[in-house]
């Protein structure tokens, strides 16, 4: 038996969560795709979105992780980190992108009305 087949290499749980996400790349222009998260891990994340996204790519990404409208608040987890790889999806206007959490922070922010 090889290595891939069927032995976990991940040194981190993953948690397969659906969230709504949004990434800016750092290119000369900030560009802001909408998507969401298929699963996280301490490490890493994987997430569909709505563009193009190159391998090597330095992005940030913010996951909401709970928004409360009655109270106008919003939390997500705010992540930087690089592209690892990218994957064709069903849709042509969607990419899924693997990519690695190199430093998170958890943040409150409140709704603009």
């Amino acid at each position: 038996m090889t290595i891939s087949e069927g032995k976990e290499r991940r040194r981190s749980h993953r948690y397969f969560l659906t969230l709504p996400c949004r990434v800016v790349q750092a290119r000369r222009e900030a560009v802001e795709l909408q998507g969401r998260t298929h699963n996280l891990s301490s490490k890493g994340a994987f997430f569909v979105v709505d563009g193009a996204v190159e391998a090597g790519e330095a992005i940030e990404f913010l996951v909401t992780l709970h928004q409360d409208r009655a109270e106008k608040r919003e939390v997500f987890l705010r992540c930087r980190g690089h592209v690892i790889r990218t994957e064709k999806t069903v849709s042509r206007d969607q990419v899924g992108v693997a990519a690695t959490i190199d430093r998170f922070q958890f943040m409150r922010r409140k709704l603009s009305e």
